[in-house]
């Protein structure tokens, strides 16, 4: 009977301190619930650039073991694309993934864009931004309101237009649709275009009316806004970058996380820019393919004659660079300095 009593007394122990071990381990797990941080995009959830983004929340996901996730805003629901920088530094969103827009705070970099005509790839944009970033601390400060943790850019904006266009002359006279503000509008009217500034959500409309004759931008608003449908030449210019384009976090949500998660969230940086320059020169490759089962024609102009082009664009360039010199900053050193890398990138 003793033994008995003896085995049932220490059953009841060992039961009494498995209970206590479960409700331990339970305690430490609702306390290791999952970090959600909250990402706002203004890109449609069908999109490659919304699919970037879960592919970043998938591995934050497995390189923390579950203790820290994205929660993805897509669609401009939680930001629209012009509060997106003051909604990131208020805490608004945790994480952005957006376009810089507007010049305050960003007065040397305003112009970046119109330096990089003959670039002919989205991914030479990110190369050539991290090349801006890493030599002009100008540049630099302009990103001191936040946790930058990728830079990234779509591609060269090219003229998608319903007449084809083959030589320079071709340009006079037509109407195209440009962003709403920027040097896009001084870069199409220096060619012999009226421009047009609209959203591109409003393109096709225009387009299909006789309103504007085409619309300047890169390969994937053939697909993605569905232009290569009603537009039937693609003149490869190679005008401009469309660089501005960023992945970064509120200042103060990045400094509560724990180290630990933070650093996942730091070795994460290096993939999330090659997973985005990929994204961009592949999304821009498929809009291609699309857009010749549409019967699309791709011009590409002779050396000669884009030698003609680069010289229309040229005094455009300069202005700028003037303008940032004027204002004591190096505008001239900048545009030099894109341009090398242009050639570098572009041998």
């Amino acid at each position: 009977m003793r033994n008995k009593k003896t085995i049932a007394i220490c059953l009841v122990f060992f039961f009494v301190l498995s209970g206590h071990f479960c409700f331990s381990a339970s305690t430490v797990s609702a306390a290791e619930k999952a970090l959600e941080l909250k990402v706002s995009h203004f890109w449609p959830e069908t999109s490659e650039m919304h699919k970037h983004m879960l592919r970043w929340k998938e591995k934050l996901e497995a390189d923390s073991k579950g203790r820290l996730t994205l929660r993805i805003f897509s669609s401009a629901t939680l930001l629209k694309p012009a509060q997106e920088w003051e909604g990131l530094i208020k805490g608004v969103a945790d994480i952005v993934y957006g376009i810089r827009l507007g010049t305050v705070g960003r007065e040397f970099s305003e112009p970046l864009a119109i330096f990089t005509a003959g670039a002919s790839k989205a991914s030479v944009g990110g190369r050539i931004s991290y090349d801006v970033y890493n030599e002009f601390p100008e540049y630099r400060n302009e990103w001191k309101p936040v946790k930058l943790l990728w830079l990234t850019s779509a591609g060269p904006n090219e003229l998608h237009s319903t007449k084809p266009i083959r030589k320079l002359e071709d340009v006079k006279g037509l109407q195209f649709r440009t962003a709403p503000s920027g040097a896009s509008i001084e870069l199409i009217k220096a060619l012999g275009a009226a421009p047009a500034a609209m959203p591109m959500s409003e393109v096709f409309m225009a387009i299909q009316k006789g309103t504007v004759d085409g619309a300047l931008g890169p390969y994937d608003v053939l697909k993605g806004f569905r232009l290569a449908d009603i537009t039937k030449y693609t003149t490869n210019a190679h005008l401009f970058l469309l660089l501005g384009h960023y992945v970064s976090m509120n200042l103060d949500a990045y400094n509560k996380l724990p180290p630990d998660l933070r650093k996942v969230l730091d070795d994460s940086v290096e993939w999330g820019k090659q997973d985005s320059w990929k994204m961009y020169d592949d999304e821009d490759d498929a809009a291609e393919a699309y857009a010749k089962t549409k019967g699309h024609e791709f011009i590409n102009l002779s050396p000669a004659e884009y030698a003609q082009w680069l010289a229309v664009i040229k005094p455009v360039q300069d202005k700028y660079a003037a303008d940032l010199d004027k204002k004591g900053l190096p505008g001239t050193k900048l545009r030099n300095f894109v341009a090398e890398r242009v050639k570098q990138y572009e041998k």
